[in-house]
């Protein structure tokens, strides 16, 4: 057994190859890798696609609106100890917002685990213009790249730091 499966609002329960193959609509559960990733919601065409939330042990949390898979339209994305899957760490992030094909797009916020926090408008997963509130009060409204903030902090769990005036060079004021 793979550990893959899924429930259906009837309560019946479909394994493995059984899983893929059942027609999945309506309210359910799929839970992969031996429970390691979790989906409880709406499905259509055997996709999540509705509301649903979306939980991947040790990595992320997405709560929100699902289209033919993947995360689109309104949600939350909360990051633990870990990644994002697209590869950028955030150690502990959330952003809270519109996605358009699984990625941060639209009107959101995003907020590191120290409080610093980024709100504007993103477009492809890039914050494109917004403000800056960093944990000691500092604004900066400015025209945006993501790893500039990501840079605002140095340190780990073991050392967090907050970021000084010079962290923020390359941020350009409008």
């Amino acid at each position: 057994m793979s550990g893959l499966y899924f429930i259906n609002s009837e309560g019946e329960r479909f394994e493995d190859n059984d899983a893929i193959r059942c027609k999945k609509e309506g309210q359910g559960t799929m839970v992969w890798d031996n429970g390691n990733k979790k989906y409880v919601g709406e499905f259509k065409n055997g996709q999540s696609h509705g509301e649903g939330n979306c939980v991947w042990t040790g990595l992320f949390e997405y709560n929100g609106s699902f289209r033919k898979g993947i995360p689109d339209g309104i949600g939350t994305m909360g990051y633990m100890d870990g990644g994002e899957p697209d590869g950028v760490w955030h150690n502990g992030g959330k952003y809270e917002g519109e996605w358009k094909k699984k990625k941060k797009h639209g009107n959101g916020v995003y907020s590191d685990k120290l409080g610093n926090r980024f709100e504007g408008n993103w477009y492809n997963g890039q914050g494109l213009v917004g403000k800056y509130t960093l944990i000691n009060g500092k604004t900066y409204s400015s025209k945006f790249d993501i790893n500039v903030f990501l840079n605002f902090t140095t340190g780990n769990a073991d050392n967090e730091q907050e970021a000084s005036d010079s962290d923020v060079v390359s941020v350009s004021e409008i």
